[in-house]
């Protein structure tokens, strides 16, 4: 405050919302997922602390490979005189990769969630089975034969 007055706060925003926000789901989505497969909320919360801390290990060691360390994004560096610079593509790149990950476990996580009095992994499985074949059809290889089937638009081969 003592006579500073150049706030940026776009950058700001952009390092709070598109890079640290997307780290933070991405292990919420993780814990979300190994909740559900877990059925014992204090290994699951043991499992997450796990790959949190396993990460941490790793790096350590010296093993900084960010195929195998689970929410880990591409290292970047801001300076003030070209942004983010060519860390941009690498860092959009990885962080969608692992939100891609993410939200997969996420949606596979939703259909295998608990339901019911039954907790059983098979039955489960079963459920999400069944869940997956009602929704088939809003997959686009399934609706466009039948909207253009609602449609009247068949085609007919003239020869």
């Amino acid at each position: 405050m003592a006579g500073y007055f150049h706030f940026e706060l776009i950058q700001y925003c952009e390092e709070l919302y598109l890079i640290i926000f997307s780290e933070v789901m991405i292990f919420a989505l993780l814990a979300f997922f190994v909740q559900t497969i877990v059925s014992n909320k204090f290994i699951g919360h043991g499992i997450v602390i796990g790959v949190f801390l396993l990460g941490v290990i790793l790096d350590t060691g010296g093993l900084t490979d960010r195929l195998y360390m689970y929410g880990d994004a591409v290292p970047y560096t801001y300076s003030d005189m070209n942004g983010y610079g060519h860390f941009v593509q690498p860092l959009l790149w990885s962080t969608l990769l692992l939100l891609a990950w993410a939200v997969f476990s996420g949606v596979l996580a939703a259909w295998l969630a608990r339901r019911g009095s039954e907790t059983g992994l098979r039955t489960r499985l079963r459920a999400a089975r069944q869940l997956f074949r009602r929704m088939r059809c809003f997959l686009p290889s399934r609706c466009l034969p039948r909207s253009a089937a609602a449609l009247g638009t068949t085609t007919t081969r003239t020869s």
